[in-house]
């Protein structure tokens, strides 16, 4: 293991391998990525990597409309696939929701998103196979889709170890050194690394790095399911992704004419609470399985019959306001910290990966101003 490098970037994951690229491909020619397992082997490899950019505010909308074009154009921006399948987004917003729906897509459209609200009617006419009861609105994103998460990892990593990174499997970190509120490298297993600059991107494991530092992270880890079911015929999946909030529930095609489906099942955040990330159920329960796929028919009826393919369960790291961490740390200088995505941490990753670059390389970052998910912003009641 090499003893010094410019930046190390803690965790494998999306947005780790994402930041780890785009430090490479801003000019950083000895950037170390450090992975406690595999790529992917956290929240990322578990991610049902949905593609959209329908968002509440604009910095959010920012972000996932610079992932959009990245994802569209991935060959070109960074090398390799991203499995990208541009299959269309609708969401069906019962009638508590119509207002709400109806605000986001004004928005989206004052900041040049493609988007349309659908009648009940015309959402009938997109997906004839949808049940509707209860549908008062559709806003439907035809460039929105998903990835293959595998393939976006792979690729960010490949492309920086191309551009002069370096990749670490197998290597937890041990310690963060310190010395006089300034980050001075780390020690894993295999060795200290010095460098000047430490990226934390660290998923659920964002407190046991936290401990490392003196810090607390405002966040929880969740349990977070999916199934596979398989209907007795191909033309039955659905055509596109569709996100039911009447139901909790999203599904989408999947290769192999199958489809994913995931969503809560209703189930309480307290008891849906991962206490320890390396050693939790990953296997999808059959209570859950049941629900969910009696919410999947009440959408899809020819789903009735479909078949139960597999299941699984994976962590996504909760903040209180449901926005990241990241940036700088006061306090610690040197130390950047990129966590606590809620879930949204896929369809976001190019452009975290971007910006957090910039930030780094820049002391600003130009692409998406990342000063909101500042971590002070809980103390300062923002």
């Amino acid at each position: 293991m090499q003893k010094s490098a410019e930046a190390i970037v803690i965790g494998g994951g999306v947005i780790g391998t994402s930041i780890f690229y785009h430090l490479a491909r801003q000019g950083m020619r000895d950037v170390v990525l450090l992975e406690r397992d595999i790529p992917g082997a956290g929240s990322s490899g578990k991610s049902a990597a949905l593609v959209r950019q329908h968002y509440s505010n604009e910095v959010t909308i920012r972000l996932a409309q610079k992932s959009l074009e990245i994802f569209q154009h991935f060959p070109d921006w960074v090398g390799g696939s991203a499995g990208f399948r541009q299959t269309g987004w609708l969401q069906i917003s019962p009638p508590a929701l119509q207002r709400a729906t109806e605000e986001v897509v004004a928005l989206q459209h004052a900041l040049g998103v493609r988007s349309e609200l659908l009648s009940p009617e015309a959402v009938q006419e997109l997906f004839p196979a949808l049940n509707t009861a209860e549908v008062a609105v559709g806003a439907y994103e035809p460039e929105g889709g998903y990835a293959d998460p595998h393939s976006v990892l792979s690729s960010f990593v490949n492309r920086a170890r191309e551009l002069g990174g370096k990749v670490y499997m197998g290597t937890p970190v041990r310690q963060v050194l310190v010395e006089k509120e300034r980050v001075k490298g780390v020690v894993t297993d295999k060795g200290t690394i010095e460098a000047p600059i430490v990226v934390g991107a660290v998923g659920p494991w964002a407190q046991e790095v936290g401990k490392m530092i003196g810090v607390e992270f405002p966040l929880q880890v969740l349990r977070s399911q999916v199934a596979i079911f398989q209907p007795k015929q191909p033309e039955e999946n659905p055509p596109l992704v569709v996100v039911d909030p009447l139901h909790d529930t999203y599904f989408r095609p999947e290769t192999g004419n199958i489809t994913l489906i995931g969503g809560t099942e209703g189930i309480a955040p307290e008891k849906r609470r991962i206490d320890d990330p390396n050693s939790y159920n990953e296997k999808a329960d059959p209570e859950y399985v049941q629900g969910i796929s009696e919410k999947l028919c009440r959408r899809l009826p020819s789903f009735e019959n479909a078949g139960f393919v597999r299941g699984w369960a994976g962590p996504i790291t909760v903040t209180p306001d449901w926005h990241p961490i990241l940036g700088p740390l006061p306090g610690l200088e040197g130390f950047y910290c990129a966590v606590g995505f809620s879930g949204h941490g896929f369809k976001l990753s190019p452009a975290i990966g971007l910006a957090m670059a910039e930030l780094i390389t820049q002391g600003k970052a130009t692409t998406v101003d990342l000063t909101p998910f500042r971590f002070t912003r809980f103390a300062e009641g923002d």
